[in-house]
């Protein structure tokens, strides 16, 4: 289960969010580079994490916008969340899901995943980032990411699409709605919490460290 978001990781990102746009986060528009920066990102899934923030569709995050979505992936219910993350599947915005969206999204979905497990490795490897410049542990972030991508089968992205479409496209239109995506979420627990917990997790900007000093204080 995702942890939620306390005042600890809020202050911790918006110390985050002052520090890269030398301003008041509440005042700051947060772009799809600056979530590269900020979440340790490819392109790909910077784009992802940003589109699912993104609630007005503007092209910019504002910093309610990324409390708002903080809120619903620490504690929204299935419904709110089976929501989010149709909205942010749905390229073309026509309001149906088809396989070739469904696929982008899972593929998507693994970059930030790994980006997740990249993040969750740099507490313990403290030390050695301290040593380096800005730009060499940007480079062994991307090093180590990438090298977890590889390993992952295209194939079995497919298998997960057409499974997908065979639990929820009820009509077999080879569409799936928003109903059709929230009751195959409401029934299915498994359905969209890979997801969630890869965007919860790569977003949480506490390191191992860090944890353990909030926890000794």
């Amino acid at each position: 289960m995702s942890k939620k978001f306390g005042k600890t990781e809020l202050t911790l990102l918006e110390e985050k969010v002052r520090k890269l746009k030398g301003g008041n986060p509440k005042d700051c528009h947060l772009s799809i580079v600056d979530f590269e920066s900020l979440f340790g990102l490819d392109n790909e899934g910077a784009t992802l994490l940003h589109k699912t923030f993104d609630s007005d569709k503007n092209g910019t995050i504002e910093w309610n916008e990324l409390l708002g979505g903080l809120a619903i992936l620490s504690s929204g219910s299935t419904e709110e969340k089976a929501e989010m993350m149709f909205m942010t599947w749905d390229a073309d915005g026509n309001g149906s899901l088809d396989e070739k969206e469904v696929y982008q999204m899972m593929h998507s979905s693994i970059t930030i995943a790994a980006a997740a497990i990249v993040n969750s490795m740099m507490g313990p490897m403290g030390d050695l980032m301290s040593t380096l410049s800005e730009k060499q542990a940007s480079e062994l972030r991307t090093e180590i990411s990438e090298s977890i991508q590889t390993n992952i089968n295209n194939e079995d992205v497919e298998e997960a699409v057409k499974l997908l479409f065979k639990e929820a496209d009820i009509d077999n239109d080879g569409q799936i709605t928003l109903e059709e995506f929230k009751l195959h979420c409401q029934s299915n627990d498994n359905a969209i919490s890979p997801f969630v917990e890869a965007l919860t997790n790569v977003v949480k900007p506490i390191t191992n460290k860090e944890e353990e000093n909030c926890e000794q204080m």
